[in-house]
């Protein structure tokens, strides 16, 4: 059974119309969230890597109207990181570390997941 892990984080961009605009450089210096978005990438690719095909990653930006659903039923902001796993939240917030978000997720997946 594949596993979902939705990850809500506010991207740099915003939208005119139906097309997105992304940050480039400069802006992405001004982007309140720019150092943890460098250490969500690190967190994302440690699960990828540990967890293989068994977890599908997903980053969503709450901002999203696709996401309102579960931005009002876990009451998500948009400065601050939701974990969702399987419809239910694993935590708010960046884990310190990597082993911290591992033993957040083993808990619910189980430790032979590798």
């Amino acid at each position: 059974m594949e596993r979902v892990l939705k990850a809500y984080m506010e991207r740099p961009g915003f939208g005119v119309g139906c097309c997105p605009i992304e940050y480039g450089r400069i802006e992405m210096e001004s982007f309140p969230m720019a150092a943890e978005m460098r250490r969500m990438g690190e967190l994302l690719r440690n699960v990828r890597d540990h967890f293989g095909e068994s977890v599908r990653l997903e980053l969503i930006d709450p901002r999203n109207v696709i996401a309102l659903k579960d931005v009002f039923r876990f009451r998500i902001r948009s400065t601050e990181v939701a974990w969702i796993l399987d419809g239910k939240l694993l935590l708010r917030g960046i884990p310190s570390s990597w082993d911290d978000l591992r033993c957040s997720l083993d808990a619910v997946l189980g430790a032979g997941n590798e």
